[in-house]
């Protein structure tokens, strides 16, 4: 008996940890429409540039703020910028170039 495509795609899923990867590979995905976002100045326009809809922009952006546990933007109607907690994290020490990534 030959294993269908299924079987084979289940005894992969359960000898590796497909989901752990997946989730990983969204955070990945969030981060770039974290960037975009910000990059663009609003997330419709980060969805033009991505070929995403704003919905899924903000729903990147909602998955990656659940993740972190704080929000990262401060949305309006009309823009985006970073919340206050990231702006205040991400500024550099005197002296330092590179910025603080603590949450």
């Amino acid at each position: 008996m030959r294993a269908t495509r299924s079987d084979r795609l289940n005894a992969y899923n359960s000898a590796f940890s497909v989901q752990d990867a997946k989730q990983s590979m969204d955070r990945i995905d969030a981060m770039k429409v974290f960037v975009a976002a910000l990059d663009e100045g609003s997330l419709a326009a980060a969805g033009r540039k991505l070929g995403r809809s704003p919905a899924a922009v903000s729903r990147a952006v909602a998955f990656l703020e659940g993740h972190v546990g704080v929000p990262l933007l401060h949305r309006t109607t009309r823009s985006i910028k970073l919340s206050v907690f990231r702006r205040a994290n991400l500024t550099p020490e005197p002296g330092d170039r590179r910025p603080k990534l603590t949450p």
